[in-house]
C-alpha cells in the first residue's frame, strides 16, 4: 500500500452550487462534535460503506482500477492511523464532506471525485444508520440475554422457596421465589422476540437508492449489501431512504422492556428494606451514606429506574419529530429523530447490567419470608378454596367465613390459621384433615391456572432455559454472518488497493 500524506487542506468553500461556508454559529451548533464521537460512530462505519461500494464499482466495471485502486489505499490508510489526518481540519459541511474533500485534495478530482459515483449521503446516511443500530440492538439482546440467564439461575434454584405475593403493596398468597423469577422471564423474553423482528427490518442496505430515486448506473446492490453483512440490497429507494420506522419500534420496544425492568427493580428495591427484609444483597452492591453511618442504600435499583426512563422520553421526542413530515429525505427524521436512538439504547443496557448484578447477588431471608407468610395470612385463600370443597360452602360464603376467621385471629395476636380455625371456628375444623395450610403444603396444590407448584414451573424453567439458548444461538450466528462479511470486504479492498485481481 502506498504511504499517502495530507499535503494542505481540503477547498470546502467551493461547492459548487452554494459559494461560501456555512455560517459559523451554525457549524458550532451543528458539526463540533468531539472527535473520537466523529471517529467512533462516523469515520469508521463510512470507510467500510465506501469500501464495498468501490469493491462493487470496481468489480461491475463502473469505474476504472486506476481509480479505485488509489482511493481504496487512501481510505484504508485513513483508517490505519485512526483518521488522525481529519482530526484538525475544520468540518464547515459535515464529516462527509471534510472526508471526500480530504481524499479530493489528496488524490485529485479525477480519483478523489469518483468516490460518489452512483450514490449520494443520503443512501450512505441510512446504511451507516443501520449498520450502527444493529450493532447497538446486538448488544442490549445480549444483555438482555444475561439478565435472563441470572434470573433463570435464581429460579431453578428457587423453585421450592416459599415467598409472600403482594397486590396492593399488601402480602396476598404465597408463591416461589422461583415462580415471580420465571415471571420477570417470561415478559422478557416475549420483548426478545419483538427484538429479533427489529433486526428482520434492518437486513435490508438502502445503499444504492441513490438521493431518493435510485440511479441509472448498473450497480450490483446485493453485492455491497453482502458485504456489509446485509441480506439485500433495497426494493424500493423511496422507502430505503425516508423510513425509519425501525428507530420507533426500537425506542418503543426499550420502554416497554424497560417497564418490566423498572417493576423488577421497584420490587427488589422494596424487598430488600429493613422494613420487609425479604431479600438481601452483598455489600459491593449496595451504598452508604455520607452523614448517617446506619445506612445500607441499594441505590443501584434508582439507578435502573432512572436509566430505564431515557426510552420512554426517547420514543416521544423520535415520534414527534418524524410526526407530519415528508415521506423523504428529511435532516428531522434521518437526523434529529434519530439522535434519540443511541443515549436510549445505551441507557438501556447500562440499566440491564445493573439489575443484572442485583439479580445475580440476590439472597432470600428465609425467617423473614416465613414470618411474612404468616402474619400476613397468605394462605387464607387455599383455605377458603377448601371450605368450598369438603364443606360445601359457597366460594363467598367461605370467603366471609375466613374473612372473620383472620379478624378474630388478628384481635387475638394468633397468625396460625390452622390454630385459629380449632379456635373460633371449631364447627369447621374438620377440613384441616382434607388441606395442608403449610407454606409447603399450599404451594404443591396449586398446581393449575399457571400456579407455583414445582411441578409445574420446573417444566416452565427447562422450556424457558431451552429458549435462551435458542435466541443465545441466533444471535451469535448474527454477529458472525457481519464477522465474515467485514473479513471478506477487508480482503477484497485489500487485493484492489495493491491492484491484483481477487479470488
Amino acid at each position: 500500500m502506498p504511504d499517502i500524506h495530507h499535503a494542505n487542506e481540503p477547498d470546502l468553500a467551493n461547492s459548487g452550487r452554494v459559494k461560501g461556508l456555512i455560517h459559523s454559529v451554525a457549524q458550532d451548533i451543528l458539526y463540533s462534535a468531539d472527535f473520537d464521537s466523529v471517529r467512533r460512530n462516523e469515520l469508521v462505519w463510512m470507510s467500510r460503506i465506501d469500501l464495498a461500494h468501490l469493491v462493487m464499482l470496481r468489480e461491475t466495471g463502473i469505474l476504472r482500477q486506476g481509480a479505485v485502486t488509489p482511493l481504496i489505499a487512501a481510505i484504508l490508510n485513513l483508517r490505519e492511523t485512526g483518521f488522525d489526518a481529519l482530526q484538525n481540519l475544520p468540518m464547515p459541511r459535515g464529516t462527509y464532506m471534510l472526508y471526500e474533500s480530504y481524499l479530493i485534495d489528496l488524490l485529485g478530482v479525477e480519483v478523489g471525485g469518483v468516490l460518489q459515483t452512483a450514490r449520494s449521503r443520503n443512501d450512505l446516511g441510512a446504511t451507516l444508520q443501520r449498520m450502527r443500530h444493529r450493532v447497538a440492538l446486538a448488544d442490549l439482546t445480549e444483555t438482555l440475554l444475561d439478565l435472563e440467564a441470572a434470573l433463570l439461575d435464581q429460579a431453578h434454584k428457587h423453585l421450592h422457596q416459599p415467598f409472600p405475593l403482594f397486590t396492593h403493596y399488601q402480602a396476598a398468597q404465597v408463591t416461589t421465589l422461583g415462580q415471580y423469577f420465571l415471571a420477570i422471564t417470561a415478559s422478557l423474553q416475549r420483548g426478545h422476540a419483538v427484538l429479533e423482528t427489529l433486526f428482520d427490518n434492518l437486513a435490508v442496505c438502502p445503499l444504492g437508492a441513490g438521493a431518493i430515486g435510485g440511479t441509472g448506473f448498473e450497480i450490483d446492490t446485493n453485492l455491497t449489501a453482502t458485504l456489509l453483512g446485509f441480506e439485500t440490497g433495497p426494493d424500493n429507494s423511496i422507502d430505503a431512504i425516508a423510513s425509519r420506522d425501525h428507530v420507533q419500534r426500537t425506542l418503543s420496544e426499550c420502554g416497554t422492556l424497560g417497564g418490566t425492568v423498572s417493576r423488577l427493580a421497584h420490587d427488589l428495591q422494596l424487598w430488600t428494606t429493613q422494613e420487609f427484609g425479604l431479600l438481601e444483597v452483598d455489600d459491593i452492591l449496595v451504598g452508604i451514606s455520607s452523614m448517617m453511618p446506619q445506612k445500607r442504600n441499594i441505590y443501584l435499583t434508582e439507578n435502573v429506574k432512572g436509566k430505564l426512563a431515557t426510552a420512554l422520553g426517547a420514543t416521544q421526542s423520535a415520534a414527534v419529530a418524524m410526526h407530519s413530515t415528508p415521506f423523504s429525505n428529511s435532516i428531522s427524521v434521518g437526523t434529529e429523530a434519530c439522535k434519540h436512538l443511541w443515549p436510549a439504547m445505551d441507557d438501556t443496557v447500562d440499566a440491564l447490567r445493573l439489575i443484572t448484578l442485583l439479580v445475580e447477588g440476590l439472597r432470600p431471608v428465609t425467617e423473614r419470608i416465613t414470618a411474612r407468610i404468616s402474619d400476613g395470612f397468605c394462605t387464607a385463600t387455599a383455605l377458603a378454596d377448601a371450605l368450598v370443597r369438603h364443606n360445601n360452602l359457597s366460594f363467598r360464603d367461605a370467603h366471609h367465613c375466613v374473612g372473620r376467621l383472620v379478624r378474630d385471629m388478628q384481635d387475638a395476636g394468633e397468625t396460625d390459621l390452622a390454630k385459629g380455625l380449632r379456635q373460633f371456628q371449631p364447627g369447621l375444623a374438620e377440613v384441616l384433615a382434607h388441606v395442608d395450610l403449610s407454606p409447603d403444603g399450599v404451594i404443591s396444590s396449586q398446581k393449575y391456572g399457571g400456579g407455583p407448584a414445582p411441578a409445574v414451573q420446573s417444566k416452565l424453567c427447562s422450556k424457558a432455559k431451552a429458549e435462551h439458548s435458542r435466541m443465545s444461538a441466533e444471535l451469535a450466528e448474527k454477529r458472525q454472518v457481519w464477522v465474515c462479511a467485514e473479513t471478506r470486504l477487508d480482503t477484497r479492498a485489500l487485493a484492489e488497493a495493491s491492484a491484483t485481481k481477487w479470488t
